[in-house]
């Protein structure tokens, strides 16, 4: 077993930025980082004033990496009943919490083996994502302030 402190992000009350939380988890070594990472965020958040970002009964069905790139392969239930949270929510904490915990730069996410699909009303999963800060609520309150 090992036990690493991983940044975990979720959403605000709005649902329209992710909000950071930092979590312990202890887990055995031979399951993959980015597992226990998407299973710790289907879990939900644990600080008060933090919102789930996707459902809890999604599935990771697959899990891979490559040349800095990690492909995560969801059932249905991640886009079926997707939360009260805006589309780019959803996928930008999938992709900020795993690039923040991994080295990889770039997530993909398909749904049942599907790269061509549409989340939500507009959001094309078939790209690669990168880290998103506009999207953090922190970078949100430093913009605020200077104005």
């Amino acid at each position: 077993y090992c036990s690493n402190t991983f940044t975990l992000y979720f959403t605000d009350k709005e649902g329209t930025h992710l909000v950071k939380e930092q979590r312990t988890v202890r887990y055995k070594r031979t399951i993959p980082r980015e597992r226990i990472i998407l299973e710790q965020l289907m879990k939900g958040p644990m600080e008060k004033g933090h919102y789930p970002t996707i459902p809890e009964n999604s599935e990771v069905l697959s899990l891979t990496r490559a040349n800095g790139i990690c492909y995560v392969d969801y059932n249905s239930v991640f886009q079926d009943y997707a939360l009260d949270v805006s589309e780019q929510i959803a996928v930008y904490s999938v992709v900020n919490t795993l690039i923040a915990a991994t080295d990889v730069d770039k997530v993909e996410i398909s749904i049942e083996g599907n790269k061509e699909v549409t989340f939500g009303q507009n959001m094309q999963l078939y790209k690669f994502y990168e880290w998103n800060d506009s999207l953090l609520a922190d970078t949100k309150a430093k913009k605020e302030q200077k104005k």
